[in-house]
């Protein structure tokens, strides 16, 4: 068998392929526009909604949360800090050494310090911009050398 031969069979196999139908139900459903999405889903009965206040530093202290504010809104459900979570506190795969919400110190941009639940998502979105916290910014970490004298 020659190589043009091969080539030719190739392409008349992948056109055959691509004329077969599928037998995946869900390919179908996707490219008819016709999938079911979660988001489709009836939402059920008491559904929150959740969302993370975040550190806008790299390294900082948390002196105060205040969350007064953010607890007064109507459609909020709670809002928790570390003083929320009973027990144990801390998160990783093999050592567990990054707190799900800092006491006292942050040491990233983006890093939890408080959970909002509402009734809606915008709620939630919104009543972050009522918490305050008091940071002390401190010198952020960049390098390995700095990270092992600490």
């Amino acid at each position: 068998m020659a190589v043009k031969d091969i080539k030719k069979l190739s392409l008349e196999t992948l056109a055959q392929e691509q004329q077969r139908p599928t037998a995946d139900e869900a390919i179908r459903l996707h490219v008819k526009g016709e999938s079911r999405f979660i988001c489709d889903e009836p939402k059920p009965e008491r559904l929150h909604y959740a969302t993370v206040v975040v550190s806008p530093y790299a390294h900082a202290r948390i002196k105060q949360i205040d969350a007064e504010t953010a607890k007064q809104i109507d459609g909020v459900v709670g809002v928790f800090t570390w003083r929320d979570i009973p027990g144990e506190n801390e998160l990783g795969i093999k050592i567990k050494d990054e707190p799900l919400l800092p006491e006292n110190i942050v040491s990233y941009i983006g890093q939890p310090v408080a959970v909002i639940v509402a009734a809606t998502q915008a709620i939630a979105e919104r009543s972050c911009q009522a918490v305050n916290v008091d940071y002390e910014v401190l010198e952020p970490i960049l390098t390995i050398e700095q990270a092992r004298a600490k």
